[in-house]
Formats: C-alpha cells, structure tokens, sequence
C-alpha cells in the first residue's frame, strides 16, 4: 500500500473488502462505486462514482449539471482539497501530488463539459 497511488473498488456485488480498509489506514484516496455497502463502511473517505460508467468513475462527480449535482460536485472538491491540505501538512508529497493532479482533472473536465 505504500506504494499505491490510490484505492480503486470497481466492485458491483462485493458487500465489504478489507482492501478499502487497509487503503484508509494509509490514508490512501478510495474511488469505489456508488453502492449503500460501501458508503455504509467507506462514509465520506471515499470519492464515489456511478457503476458501469467508466467516464464517472474516471472523473468521480464531475461535471454538474443541476443543482443537486452542483452541490455534489462542490462537496466531493472540497474533499479533495481537504485531503490534499492534510497530505501536505503530514509532508506526504507523492499523496498530494495524486490530489492536486485529480482537482486538476477535476477542473479540465469540468471546462470541457461547459464549452460542449
């Protein structure tokens, strides 16, 4: 796990995995579907994105579209870079360069969908 970048669950049926676990123990970023079952163990240390749609789990909430999705989206950013702050003031660089690098995708995508 030290030397993982990030915790991926792409799982559909699997109601608990102790690789999440392990994932939040070293302070790894989780991206795991949008499923009760893991945001019941996982609560706000994940970021969570629609099953079987690989640009959702790719981007995790990203560009809104309707209040509601506004509201997501701005939660989920500013998780991040709570997430990134925390990194850098433990001095967990590499960690905060994965944080900094997805708010930037963030940021991208979100640009992308507004000029379409």
């Amino acid at each position: 796990y030290r030397r993982c970048q990030l915790c991926f669950l792409p799982t559909l049926l699997e109601v608990f995995s102790a690789s999440t676990v392990e994932a939040m123990y070293y302070s790894l970023p989780i991206v795991a579907t949008n499923f009760d079952f893991n945001k019941e163990v996982l609560g706000d240390s994940s970021l969570y994105y629609e099953p079987k749609n690989a640009n959702d789990a790719a981007y995790s909430g990203t560009a809104p579209e309707n209040s509601k999705n506004q509201e997501d989206f701005l939660l989920n950013r500013m998780q991040i870079e709570q997430k990134l702050n925390e990194s850098i003031q433990k001095e967990e660089y590499e960690k905060a360069a994965v944080y900094r690098d997805y708010l930037n995708d963030l940021d991208k995508n979100l640009l992308k969908k507004e000029n379409d």
